[in-house]
């Protein structure tokens, strides 16, 4: 069944990750729903041929911040995802918009520290452009 010669890329894994996110069920279905998210995620940022992208982990940080799982998962995985997303130069608008909408004050002055963020949000958006070089340094969009 199926094509042998057809394989896996990025944009499979992405999309797959961002419908997790997407789990409208019970919160047992939401944590399972994590659970796919997370092996594919991992999967992705291990494998010796595929390469994460910005979406890859703007939409697993939504995972984080929308699926019902406990809070001490949701910070340690969101925290790894972007201090991953950061080591790869990838941090772009849309990671900053998923990271803003999905993690707690604390974990954003945390993360964000280095950036100098205070704490205040604005509009649920952060400038780029004030973000260390790289953080950003593979982002296509030039910042300014």
């Amino acid at each position: 069944l199926g094509n042998s010669e057809v394989g896996l890329g990025e944009l499979h894994y992405s999309l797959a990750i961002n419908a997790c996110a997407f789990s409208n069920v019970d919160k047992h279905g939401e944590i399972y729903a994590f659970e796919i998210a997370t092996q594919l995620f991992d999967e992705l940022v291990n494998s010796p041929d595929l390469k994460p992208t910005s979406r890859t982990y703007a939409w697993f940080i939504q995972c984080c911040g929308r699926l019902r799982v406990p809070d001490q998962l949701r910070y340690a995985r969101t925290k790894n995802a972007f201090d991953r997303c950061c080591e790869d130069g990838l941090v772009d608008d849309f990671v900053m918009g998923r990271l803003i909408g999905a993690a707690s004050d604390d974990l954003l002055l945390k993360l964000l520290a280095p950036a100098g963020y205070n704490g205040q949000r604005r509009n649920g958006r952060m400038n780029v452009s004030k973000l260390p070089d790289s953080w950003t340094s593979r982002t296509r969009k030039k910042k300014g």
